[in-house]
């Protein structure tokens, strides 16, 4: 019963003062009409993407050299990585000095804690969370709607950027170290080739392999031509009645032979067709021949690989996939003008009223009894 009167009670105080309620209300109410009203409207603008995977920017990947298939869509390390650029004070300086936003938030750029200031001011519009479909949803408010869609856009492009950059990093410290071995291998190859020639004019040899043939060709034929004309001497020498001229001719051109088939044969001869010199050039020709040729396949591959890095640098890899662009918003975000002013309202009646319960309450004898003792 007593619980039944109290309310009764209060609801009775309550109907009591309700002019009172109702004025301090309504008062509240309209100041918080005009309040709103003095709001500036505010516009949001969204663009979605995925972050792409590194393999995009991967010279093995784009050029069709890797055993292992291309992954186009990134993983959870390459969301994080996407959202800490997204996050970082690379970014916010670009924003700012892209859209002026010392003169937009009204900052003293000469300030000492202007970019201080810039930064918090830009944050409290930007916001960029990944969706429950793991892609990342980034978010611009601004008074003007074409300025939102801008911002957000512009956002995203500078994150492609920073991300990219980041993910090419690795690659310009690749293309310089390949580059410094293209020079040295380079060097390398000038010098063989310069000792190989020296080489070839030392020993007169162009072709080891078809002179070489050549060279046994030539041996075989003066030596057989050299015994079989020796022989034919010895026959000829033994008959009388062969005459002297033919026997002196025949002598020379043993004499001839032997002398040609001694300058194939011989290793202290100058003849240019010359078998021993041939066979020692040649050994040696051969071999740094092969060192040659294995140091301009190296240099190829390098020059080959130097040329695929060079294409993903200068190459336009994007490190997201855009789902949707920040399209102009045709409806501002806030503020909630009638949500604002009844949550006032609501706020004010339960303020009055608990007010009104608690000044009587105040009033009670016991209340009184216990502040004088």
């Amino acid at each position: 019963m007593q619980v039944k009167e109290s309310l009764v009670d209060i609801v009775k105080l309550v109907l009591q003062q309700r002019k009172v309620i109702l004025r301090n209300v309504g008062i509240l109410t309209i100041l918080a009409i005009i309040g709103v009203l003095l709001l500036p409207n505010y516009y949001s603008s969204t663009t979605v993407f995925y972050p792409a995977s590194p393999d995009v920017m991967k010279p093995e990947h784009i050029f069709g050299n890797s055993t292992k298939e291309m992954e186009y869509y990134g993983t959870g390390v390459d969301l994080d990585r996407m959202i800490t650029v997204a996050q970082s004070g690379e970014l916010l300086d670009l924003m700012i000095d892209s859209f002026d936003l010392y003169k937009k938030y009204n900052i003293d750029p000469k300030g000492s804690k202007a970019r201080y200031k810039a930064y918090n001011t830009f944050r409290d519009h930007y916001k960029i969370e990944k969706t429950k479909l793991d892609a990342l949803e980034l978010t611009i408010e601004d008074k003007d709607p074409k300025q939102a869609a801008a911002m957000a856009n512009a956002t995203r492009y500078f994150i492609n950027l920073l991300v990219s950059n980041l993910l090419k990093s690795n690659l310009n410290d690749l293309a310089t170290t390949i580059k410094d071995n293209i020079v040295q291998k380079q060097i390398e190859v000038n010098k063989l080739a310069d000792s190989v020639q020296l080489l070839r004019n030392k020993f007169k040899i162009i072709d080891p392999e078809s002179q070489g043939t050549e060279i046994m060709q030539k041996m075989v034929t003066v030596e057989t031509k050299y015994k079989r004309e020796q022989e034919r001497l010895k026959v000829l020498e033994s008959l009388p009645h062969i005459p002297r001229d033919t026997i002196n001719l025949l002598k020379a051109m043993v004499a001839g032979l032997k002398e040609e088939y001694k300058s194939i044969t011989d290793s202290n001869t100058t003849s240019s067709i010359n078998f021993n010199n041939f066979n020692e050039g040649r050994n040696i020709i051969e071999i740094m021949g092969t060192q040659l040729r294995a140091a301009k396949d190296y240099l190829t591959v390098y020059n080959v690989r130097y040329g695929q890095i060079m294409g993903v640098l200068k190459g336009k890899n994007n490190a997201l996939h855009l789902v949707e662009k920040a399209e102009v918003p045709m409806v501002k975000s806030r503020p909630k003008r009638s949500l604002i002013v009844l949550s006032v309202a609501f706020i004010a009646l339960f303020s009055n009223i608990l007010g009104i319960i608690v000044l009587n309450t105040l009033k009670s004898p016991d209340w009184k009894k216990l502040w004088d003792e």
